[in-house]
Order: C-alpha cells, then sequence, then structure tokens
C-alpha cells in the first residue's frame, strides 16, 4: 500500500555537499574586484581598471607654495610617502575614479638673494611660479628693513611672512600677483633715514 522510501548512504549526501561546496567557492573565487583609478598618460590623467582585486588608488599631494609631488595610480600609498606627507589614497569603486585631479592655482612672486658687497637684497631678475591650494590667498613676501644677510627668504618669495618675522619687520607681505618686485632693498635703510633726518 505504500512506496518504503529508501533512505541514501550517507557517504553519498556527503559528497553531494561537498560538490555543491565547492561549486559554491568556484564562483565565489571568479568574480575579481576591478577597480578604476587615474593615472598620467602622456601628460593627461586618464581613468581605467586597475589589476583584479586591487581597491584602493593613490594620487599627488600639494606641497604649499612649492608644487605638486608624487604620482597618480593604482594601490594605496608607500607607508613612507604617507606619512611624510608627499601622498594620499582612497577606496575606489568600478565606475569612477576616485583619486582626481589635485586642485590648485599659481601665482607669480620675485625671490630675494643677499648681496654682500652692496648691502642690499637683491630681487630675482624674473619672477617664479608660485602653486599653492585652490583656497590659498596670493601672497607674496620679501625681506624688510630689519634683514640683514643670515635671513633666509620664505619659500623662494611665495606665500605670507612668518608671524615674528612680520612683527619685527624682517620680512613684509603684500597680496598682488608679483606684488613684491622692488629692485633692491638696503639692509641700512632705516638707520639711514634716522641719520638724514638728524642732519636736516
Amino acid at each position: 500500500w505504500y512506496q518504503r522510501r529508501v533512505r541514501e548512504p550517507p557517504q553519498k549526501t556527503t559528497m553531494k555537499l561537498l560538490l555543491v561546496f565547492a561549486a559554491l567557492l568556484a564562483c565565489t573565487a571568479a568574480v575579481d574586484t576591478i577597480v578604476m583609478c587615474n593615472r598620467m598618460e602622456n601628460g593627461t590623467l586618464t581613468a581605467g581598471n586597475c589589476s583584479a582585486n586591487v581597491t584602493m588608488c593613490h594620487s599627488k599631494v600639494n606641497v604649499e607654495y612649492t608644487g605638486l609631488v608624487g604620482e597618480y595610480g593604482c594601490d594605496a600609498c608607500d607607508a613612507a610617502a604617507k606619512t611624510a606627507g608627499t601622498c594620499v589614497d582612497c577606496t575606489s569603486n568600478s565606475t569612477t575614479a576616485c583619486n582626481v585631479a589635485v586642485e590648485v592655482h599659481t601665482f607669480s612672486c620675485f625671490d630675494y638673494t643677499f648681496s654682500a658687497n652692496d648691502s642690499k637684497w637683491m630681487a630675482s631678475a624674473k619672477a617664479v611660479t608660485c602653486t599653492a591650494n585652490k583656497d590659498t590667498p596670493v601672497k607674496c613676501n620679501k625681506p624688510g628693513t630689519a634683514a640683514n644677510g643670515n635671513y633666509s627668504v620664505p619659500h623662494t618669495g611665495c606665500g605670507p611672512c612668518a608671524e615674528d618675522a612680520l612683527n619685527d619687520n624682517t620680512c613684509v607681505e603684500c597680496g598682488k600677483d608679483s606684488c613684491n618686485s622692488a629692485a633692491t632693498i638696503a639692509v641700512f635703510m632705516a638707520p639711514l633715514i634716522a641719520l638724514l633726518y638728524t642732519l636736516l
């Protein structure tokens, strides 16, 4: 009246389970993670796929008033470069590269060197190019009347003065492109003006 159900041997059931598990592993292994990163190709930042299972991109960093350092590419930053602040990285995806171009703006300032023979600071014949972060205001600096020959002009004339140098008049700053373009600055100008004042 009824059909007796024949139970499979335990060995056969175990084998089926192993085959199913192996199939699941094969499917999982076949799906690689592919993300996009930007890289420089012939001077142009170009997005492209990275090697399988690379999930991060790295990009250049702007060193304020100095310029861009590092590279764009696939994979995370080298630990030493990241510590030094010359590389940043990000987690990317398969449709859009996360390491976009670093936004900067440039302006011009003049560098200064000290002439020991003339006891004067001399402006460079040509302005230097200053590279700053996109939101950084234009600033140039030059030696003030209190700056002697041991003074060091910060960032080749790009950017602001240090606060203490500004306060003691060893540095002066201005806020326009190429605004620090005076031909020379005499180190002893202040004492000379004081002497001339007493003689008049």
